[in-house]
């Protein structure tokens, strides 16, 4: 995981020696870009990658107030903005349960070290990805349209090899991502915190990673409520 987590930096770095003037070839790096810092810091499964709609109907990402017919956690930042104006709005990811791994919808606020790269792609680069047809998803490919999970998986193995030194795939990275989070967040708290991200159950991280220093704690977190 650690070489994933440093790829978005040495990205960036490689990118500001030789920079691209070809609007494709500079989109396609502001694609990759944001793909790789979604994955070293909120690894979302991947058919949630490859199906993710910025279009009408329907989106995943997009902007709005804040629900009013359920729960829904904010950032201390957001909760800030929300007591100053109950009516701000703010960038929001909504997925079915088509498209999550516990077949359950998740909805919550887009991470907020993830909305510069995210819009700067969507808002200024990902127009000239698009071929005859733009099929609304916000990653695309120039030369196929949207992505697949076969494309994605190419395109991610590609990536990690180049800069996390081999390639690997997304479950892979959202393996390793939760040990690394287990290690460093111990605790019942950790695990509850991790599930969110995860978007499983509670019961699924403690079955799949067993983490000892909350085994003893079973009881109290696994309540199978999904994320």
């Amino acid at each position: 995981y650690t070489f994933v987590a440093a790829s978005p930096d040495k990205m960036q770095r490689e990118h500001d020696m030789q920079p691209d003037t070809d609007p494709v070839s500079l989109a396609l790096f502001k694609r990759d870009f944001f793909l790789m810092t979604l994955l070293a810091k909120f690894p979302w499964p991947p058919k949630a990658i490859y199906t993710c709609r910025i279009a009408s109907p329907n989106p995943n990402i997009f902007e709005d107030e804040k629900p009013k017919d359920r729960p829904f956690a904010l950032t201390p930042k957001l909760q800030e903005q929300f007591n100053n104006d109950p009516h701000v709005k703010f960038l929001q990811f909504y997925f079915d349960g088509s498209q999550t791994p516990n077949g359950r919808p998740v909805w919550g606020p887009v991470p907020e070290i993830l909305i510069a790269p995210l819009l700067d792609f969507k808002d200024k680069h990902r127009e000239n990805l698009i071929g005859a047809h733009d099929p609304g998803t916000l990653l695309l490919d120039p030369d196929f349209g949207a992505l697949d999970h076969i494309r994605l998986g190419e395109l991610v193995a590609k990536l990690t090899k180049k800069h996390a030194d081999k390639p690997v795939s997304i479950w892979a990275i959202r393996e390793s991502f939760c040990w690394m989070w287990l290690e460093e967040n111990p605790g019942p708290a950790g695990v509850q915190d991790l599930a969110r991200i995860m978007w499983v159950k509670f019961s699924t991280i403690l079955g799949k990673f067993r983490p000892r220093s909350v085994l003893k704690h079973a009881s109290e977190l696994n309540s199978g409520r999904p994320w």
